[in-house]
């Protein structure tokens, strides 16, 4: 009698470590894009590491450029150049890890996540067309955190992720100096605080 339940004791616990390999997440690295970040002028790629069979850090990193000229119907003129750094942490835990069909794996997950920016601004504007230019140089430090939640999917190496989320946004008080003369371009995209949505599409591989 012992050995019969000897015998179903390793069985069953053979089975349950089998179920649970199964769903092991195979990769431990990613790199991905965000496609529609270049729309916004940003290049951003991210890279993430497991660290856990269900959690994983991602770290990001961008670029970000933006030149333009404005004239008013006063014949005052203003134009600047705005480049930009980005980076960012991520912590995500993954939920409900199975493998579909095509060897493709399906995560859901939710990532606490801290951000930093930095925006340098050269601009220049003048009040009236034959006046002189005066010219503006500005740093904007931007920096923040929240939570996203989102879906991953990987088909033979092929990642691809959704997510949205939300958190705050700060800026340094130096920000408050910057003057772009007629055109409000930066202060809108750039220089703001308070609640913010965050959401958005990746895809790249696996290995």
């Amino acid at each position: 009698m012992r050995k019969i339940l000897l015998i179903v004791l390793l069985i069953s616990t053979s089975t349950t470590l089998f179920a649970q390999e199964k769903t092991v997440y195979p990769f431990k690295n990613s790199i991905k894009l965000s496609p529609f970040s270049f729309f916004k002028q940003n290049f951003i790629i991210n890279y993430e590491r497991s660290i856990g069979k269900s959690s994983g850090l991602v770290l990001s990193a961008g670029v970000y450029y933006n030149e333009d000229r404005y004239y008013n119907t006063l014949n005052s003129n203003d134009d600047y150049s705005i480049i930009g750094y980005l980076g960012e942490l991520q912590y995500r835990n993954f939920y409900l890890i199975k493998q579909g069909k095509h060897n493709g794996w399906n995560r859901l997950f939710f990532s606490p996540y801290v951000f930093e920016r930095q925006y340098q601004f050269n601009g220049r504007y003048n009040d009236l067309q034959f006046a002189p230019f005066e010219t503006h140089k500005n740093t904007v430090n931007v920096y923040g955190g929240g939570v996203t939640m989102g879906y991953n999917l990987t088909v033979s190496k092929f990642s691809f992720e959704v997510y949205a989320g939300g958190g705050i946004r700060l800026f340094d008080d130096k920000a408050s100096d910057i003057y772009l003369g007629s055109n409000s371009l930066f202060g809108s995209t750039h220089i703001y605080k308070g609640i913010v949505a965050k959401a958005g599409f990746n895809v790249g591989f696996a290995f």
